[in-house]
């Protein structure tokens, strides 16, 4: 009929440090903090569906601090949009994802924010970047990203929940 489905962006590392450089993201008061580690959280763990962001409760996250080890935040999803518990998804397992301490660069380090303790489009509008960025763009950029760096598709899946490479796949378009 002549219409067009809008797509969620992927954010390039261009302009995630241009949100960085800008202020949009870091820690220097509670809303960009607060901003900042929902950034950070739904990139890291690719949620997915609006209810899955909404879902994310601090309760979900508990810091570890292994001694002589990285600290990290494990996620595991509690069963939304991939699991709406049929017969043929019994079997399936939520996903669970470890986001470690940025030992590299300690400005960017979620498990650091989280110690202190959404609304992406509203960070790109704050420092006028256009396109259509959405929450979604933080899961398409994750499996971009992913793929980028050479992660197999059946581990990107994994973590994403995609049944199908072809799914996944289509991430990647624009």
């Amino acid at each position: 009929m002549g219409t067009t489905v809008k797509q969620a962006e992927v954010i390039s590392l261009d302009l995630e440090e241009h949100l960085w450089n800008e202020g949009a993201l870091g820690d220097d008061n509670p809303q960009q903090l607060l901003d900042t580690l929902v950034f950070k959280l739904c990139l890291h763990f690719a949620l997915h569906s609006g209810a899955e962001h909404s879902s994310l409760r601090p309760d979900m996250l508990f810091l570890h601090e292994p001694d002589q080890a990285t600290s990290y935040l494990p996620y595991t999803e509690s069963g939304l949009k991939n699991h709406s518990g049929g017969l043929k998804e019994r079997k399936l397992e939520n996903k669970s994802v470890k986001l470690f301490a940025n030992e590299v660069d300690e400005r960017k380090c979620a498990v650091r924010m989280y110690r202190t303790v959404g609304k992406f489009r509203g960070l790109c509008l704050d420092v006028e970047v256009t396109g259509h960025f959405t929450n979604h763009s933080l899961r398409r950029t994750a499996v971009a990203r992913m793929l980028q760096k050479g992660v197999q598709e059946d581990k990107i899946m994994s973590i994403t929940c995609h049944r199908s490479a072809k799914a996944l796949r289509a991430f990647t378009r624009k």
